[in-house]
């Protein structure tokens, strides 16, 4: 004979997933980026419907309670050539043998710095709408401006989850993986590069080549994505846990500034406008 639960026991069980989703926020931010894997799988198994129901179906909110977004709307994004949400680039110092010894560019999560952008909306604007849209360099160095299928990275929340959670070993591992993907999980590439040769030594026409990957985009981006889960349960089901996140955990002091970028073309007028 089975047991059928009721809300209460729903309830308890997302209670306790909400201190994993904490936990393991807090296990990034001590910097155990393996822990994007467990986390990504935990938050498919909070609002991803397959198989079984999504924990939120269970309790029947999944479509309708309102989700916590930290970007802006990009809702008309068709075209956008440069777009990066919920991450940042910061400096974060090199400590070799006790001694801070110069610092190493990364990314981390926006977490709370980017408040002004804080909103409350539906599932499908939430899990759907792109948080990345990355215009490739093609193969001779320069930016394809007319977007095309092989020059444009456009990825949402939902991909980022199913990558960690599908793909890269949270709950599978898979044999083949999107090779964007791959790349940016493994810091072969980036949406930033480190500059190894100053703008200003460049000679007139030399093509300008990337220097080193900044790191951790996608680790950075489920991190944040954990973050805007953890405040949607706490407003969505009214559950308070102690949870109070900080750059200083994560990069040692307080992001000066942060900051959303997007890059527009505009192929009538070949102009193109960044919002900040």
């Amino acid at each position: 004979m089975n047991y059928s639960k009721n809300e209460e026991d729903y309830l308890e069980d997302l209670s306790e997933q909400t201190d994993l989703l904490i936990d393991y926020c807090q296990q990034l931010d001590n910097g155990k980026l393996s822990y994007a894997k467990p986390l990504a799988t935990l938050i498919r198994v909070l609002i991803q419907d397959g198989k079984y129901p999504s924990l939120l179906t269970l309790l029947n909110k999944k479509d309708s309670i309102k989700y916590c977004s930290t970007t802006n709307d990009y809702s008309d994004h068709d075209d956008i050539i440069y777009l990066v949400t919920l991450i940042t680039v910061a400096n974060k110092p090199k400590i070799i043998d006790g001694v801070v010894k110069g610092n190493e560019p990364i990314f981390v999560p926006m977490l709370n710095s980017n408040s002004k952008n804080k909103r409350w909306i539906d599932f499908d604007d939430w899990y759907k709408s792109p948080v990345i849209i990355y215009n490739k360099e093609s193969h001779d160095g320069l930016i394809k401006l007319e977007k095309s299928d092989d020059s444009i990275l456009n990825k949402n929340r939902y991909d980022i989850i199913n990558y960690f959670a599908n793909k890269s070993g949270g709950a599978h591992v898979s044999g083949k993986v999107n090779t964007d993907m791959f790349t940016l999980e493994k810091g072969l590439s980036s949406m930033e590069y480190q500059d190894t040769k100053n703008q200003s030594d460049y000679k007139h026409g030399e093509r300008y080549v990337a220097g080193i990957p900044i790191k951790s985009p996608l680790h950075a981006a489920i991190r944040q994505i954990g973050h805007e889960m953890i405040y949607t349960i706490r407003k969505g089901f009214n559950i308070r846990k102690s949870y109070n996140p900080s750059h200083k955990d994560i990069i040692g002091y307080k992001l000066p500034t942060s900051f959303e970028r997007c890059v527009r073309f505009n192929p009538e007028n070949r102009q193109m406008s960044i919002t900040p």
